[in-house]
C-alpha cells in the first residue's frame, strides 16, 4: 500500500490513506481522510459499543469502572448499597468464575490431533514421560 499523508490523500480525493505509523492505540491500518481515524480504532469502538447496546437491550446495567482485582467484592457491595438507597432491586450477583480446567496431557492432545498410533510414536521419541504416558507405553509391550 502506498504511504501518503492525510493532506496528500485529501488533495487526491481519496477516502482513505496509509501513513505506515501506528495510531495512539497501536493499530497500523488504513486511516480515513474525513476524520483521520484508523479502521482498527473504528472497529474497536464499534465492538465495544455493540456490547454495551446488547447489555442494555438485555436489561443488564452497565457500570464502566476499572477496579483492582482485590477490590471487586467492595465494589459489588457498594453497587448493591446504591441500588438499595435508590429503592431499586439489586441485580443478582454474578456466578462465581468457573474452576480452572486441568491442562490436557501430551497424550490427550496428540491422540486427538494425530491419532493413537502416531501419538505413541511421538511420546516414545520425546521423554520425559508422565505417569499416564508410562502406563500407556507399558501396556503396549
Amino acid at each position: 500500500m502506498k504511504i501518503l499523508s492525510r493532506k496528500d490523500a485529501m488533495s487526491l480525493g481519496s477516502k482513505t490513506y496509509f501513513t505506515g505509523d501506528a495510531c495512539s492505540n497501536g493499530h497500523t491500518t488504513v486511516r480515513y481522510t474525513k476524520g483521520g481515524m484508523c479502521k482498527g480504532c473504528i472497529k474497536m469502538y464499534r465492538d465495544r459499543d455493540a456490547i454495551r447496546v446488547n447489555m442494555a437491550l438485555a436489561g443488564t446495567p452497565i457500570f464502566a469502572m476499572r477496579v483492582h482485582a482485590d477490590d471487586h467484592a467492595a465494589v459489588a457491595a457498594y453497587v448493591q448499597a446504591l441500588y438499595m438507597q435508590r429503592g431499586m432491586t439489586p441485580p443478582a450477583a454474578p456466578d462465581a468464575p468457573p474452576a480452572a480446567q486441568p491442562q490436557p496431557t501430551r497424550w490427550q492432545l496428540w491422540s486427538r490431533t494425530y491419532g493413537a498410533e502416531r501419538a505413541l510414536e511421538m511420546i516414545r521419541s520425546q521423554p520425559p514421560y508422565s505417569p499416564e504416558e508410562q502406563v500407556l507405553l507399558s501396556d503396549e509391550r
